[in-house]
């Protein structure tokens, strides 16, 4: 089941970005959506530990998506997918081992 979900994401994706290069926005409005809907399906059923933070971070960004397919809600999409990037941060930072980077690194 789960490759159903890699197979629909890959092919929404592919009708997204076709639709985006033609500049057509009708298949990107009814592609939108699906592209992370189907990212989602998939990372549920194919991770073998799921990480409720990176689910909350997958759906803030779908529902940024949805809200960005019109003007009258584009602030909140904003705030929806500023709240996604905050998931994504924290669920990188909670797996990762700061004190294996060296200092001078956190210079640059």
């Amino acid at each position: 089941m789960k490759y159903i979900f890699l197979a629909l994401f890959i092919l929404f994706s592919l009708a997204h970005l076709y639709g985006s290069f033609i500049d057509d926005k009708t298949i990107r409005k009814y592609t939108k959506g699906f592209v992370l809907l189907c990212l989602l399906a998939y990372y549920l059923l194919a991770a073998g530990t799921i990480k409720p933070l990176i689910v909350a971070a997958l759906a803030f960004s779908l529902i940024g998506d949805m809200l960005l397919l019109g003007k009258r809600f584009f602030v909140l999409g904003g705030v929806s997918f500023a709240f996604a990037h905050v998931c994504f941060s924290l669920a990188f930072a909670s797996g990762t081992d700061f004190s294996r980077i060296p200092f001078v690194v956190c210079l640059c």
